[in-house]
């Protein structure tokens, strides 16, 4: 068989189109990298977010038990036979030990 000789014009048409061929493979392999990474980060920060938003829901019905018991003790109150007012008995705060 015989070999054609490739002219220098197609032969710079071929090494140009590799070149860029391998730029393009390098780049969608980033691309693919990135979208694993910002994938991986959306799950985890999805998980946080309900995690948040479960205690969220958590404090909130502490709130309403709360809230419903200063009612109902303020109602008692107001049933006693010295006259207090509730609203002006200040709450106490707890410390909190830092660690």
């Amino acid at each position: 068989m015989k070999r054609v000789q490739t002219p220098a014009s197609l032969n710079w048409l071929i090494k140009r189109r590799a070149k860029i061929a391998g730029e393009r493979d390098r780049a969608a392999a980033e691309l693919e990298v990135l979208r694993r990474e910002g994938a991986l980060k959306n799950a985890r920060l999805q998980k946080e977010i309900n995690r948040l938003k479960q205690r969220a829901k958590g404090i909130q019905a502490l709130v309403a038990f709360h809230e419903e018991s200063l009612r109902s003790i303020d109602h008692v109150i107001g049933h006693h036979e010295v006259n207090i007012d509730p609203a002006l008995i200040r709450s106490i705060k707890e410390h909190v030990a830092s660690h």
